[in-house]
């Protein structure tokens, strides 16, 4: 089967929540009243109702035993023989309510009881749990084959499995699927020790109710669902929830960089993120991050875009828009100052090419008088080699002189 636990913290919500679930004994309670022939206006409840069945079964008892040829004590082993054949029913429980450690009879009563076990809590907070809310669902192939005995049964080892505390159960059929509501006090009954207990712990009692369902009632075989130890499951979550991640992580990134190439200011790079049907959060009234498919988030920081990566767009906007501002107050007239440094600009250029000309024409007629001047020199002669050798040697003894 499958359970569930919701946590209950106000006065208020847990009297919503008692007075939700007794909808089903009430409306129990108003099919059999119409069975024993009980005005509408007679308030009934369940505990009158098992009165009646226990007078009932007394009368028809007291009638078989008027009919009855023999000694009483035939009486009595034929009628022990006939409920051992008979299949065992729960009597006490005629409107499929289950109370455990509860006198009251109303839900103010019950209310009542559940606040007052909760004064004996030893370590109290503001925002203490007051009760649990659990669900014991089954499937809807099982509908037929889940009757209201069975379920209570069940119902009845989940309040074994989770100790001495206050319980207030009921079945519900208003679903297509049959299923059973428990309230469980927040602390023990009349102890005050918490009943608070870990995800792992909750998983082992999960399978353990699962094994009697199992054992007792394989018929119910379309409700066996695949709890895992906390390990196991822990470790396949945890993995599928990373390759998760990394995918979408991938595919925000990509985003991120096609909007950031085009974008020419933050707001330009936010238009383009929210284009792609995504969200951009703010912590400070500074932008934090990406919010993507649903409510997962995703930093800026972790994508690849830090903070000076952002403020780079803005700076980009405030040079374009220095740029045009300029460009207005040039065609307008308005800047003289930047006019004429403009001008002065234009001017220098100019000088600039026209010197830049000159060198490389005169330049270029250097290199051709040079190619003229070596086309015009002779060629040096075996003798003039030598008396040049010799003028060299004639110096060099000299110099040593």
């Amino acid at each position: 089967m499958i359970v569930k636990c919701l946590s209950v913290k106000t006065k208020e919500g847990l009297g919503n929540l008692l007075r939700y679930i007794s909808r089903e004994e009430k409306r129990r309670i108003e099919e059999r009243k119409s069975e024993w022939n009980i005005p509408t206006k007679v308030k009934v409840t369940a505990t009158d109702l098992k009165y009646l069945e226990q007078e009932k079964e007394d009368a028809k008892l007291l009638d078989e035993l008027h009919k009855f040829k023999g000694t009483m004590q035939e009486f009595a082993a034929s009628l022990s023989s006939q409920r051992d054949q008979q299949p065992k029913t729960n009597k006490k429980e005629v409107c499929g309510i289950l109370r455990r450690n509860l006198r009251g009879q109303s839900i103010d009563e019950n209310l009542a009881e559940y606040l007052f076990n909760e004064r004996f809590r030893v370590n109290k907070r503001t925002n203490n749990t007051l009760a649990h809310h659990y669900i014991l669902g089954f499937a809807r192939k099982d509908q037929t084959r889940a009757t209201d005995e069975k379920v209570l049964d069940l119902a009845r080892e989940f309040m074994r499995i989770n100790g001495n505390n206050i319980y207030y159960a009921a079945i519900h059929k208003s679903t297509e699927s049959i299923h059973l509501h428990c309230v469980v006090s927040g602390v023990e009954y009349l102890t005050g020790k918490s009943n608070r207990i870990s995800t792992k712990v909750f998983q082992e009692r999960k399978l353990e109710l699962q094994r009697i369902q199992e054992q007792k009632y394989p018929e119910l075989s379309e409700s066996v669902v695949g709890h895992k130890r906390w390990g196991e499951r822990s470790q396949e979550k945890s993995k599928k929830y990373e390759r998760e991640r990394s995918e979408e992580k991938q595919v925000i990134q990509s985003i991120l960089e096609t909007a950031y190439s085009s974008a020419r200011s933050l707001d330009e790079f936010f238009n383009a993120i929210q284009l792609e049907g995504h969200e951009v959060y703010f912590r400070n009234a500074r932008p934090t991050g990406v919010k993507a498919f649903g409510e997962r988030k995703y930093r800026f920081s972790r994508l690849g875009f830090e903070s000076d990566r952002l403020n780079n767009l803005n700076d980009i906007k405030n040079d374009i828009e220095k740029e045009l501002k300029e460009i207005n107050e040039i065609r307008s007239g308005n800047n003289r100052s930047r006019i004429n440094e403009l001008d002065l600009e234009i001017e220098e250029d100019e000088l600039e090419r026209d010197y830049d000309g000159d060198n490389k024409q005169d330049e270029h007629e250097d290199e051709e008088n040079d190619r003229d001047n070596e086309g015009d020199k002779p060629d040096n002669t075996a003798e003039d080699i030598e008396h040049e050798e010799h003028n060299d040697d004639d110096e060099d003894n000299e110099n040593e002189y």
